[in-house]
């Protein structure tokens, strides 16, 4: 896809948990809502897929820096 004459691509990872090491997050966003709600209820057996937000841009930084794939899908 280009726009303008740039190169452009659209990354849409899953849910994004708060950093993996500090553990900075919104408080206001709906993980950490689901979080402290299933807390509340007593249900520590809630399950949900998250990636770390550091481990997100730290993907989204590397795939900027690569080359396209071979079997990327391009949206023209």
């Amino acid at each position: 896809m280009d726009f303008e004459g740039l190169p452009v691509a659209i990354y849409r990872p899953a849910m994004i948990a708060d950093h993996s090491t500090r553990g900075a997050g919104n408080p206001d966003d709906f993980v950490n809502r689901y979080l402290v709600g299933c807390a509340d209820l007593g249900r520590d057996d809630a399950i949900l897929d998250m990636t770390p937000v550091d481990f997100v841009a730290a993907a989204i930084a590397a795939l900027i820096a690569s080359a396209p794939h071979a079997n990327a899908t391009i949206i023209s």
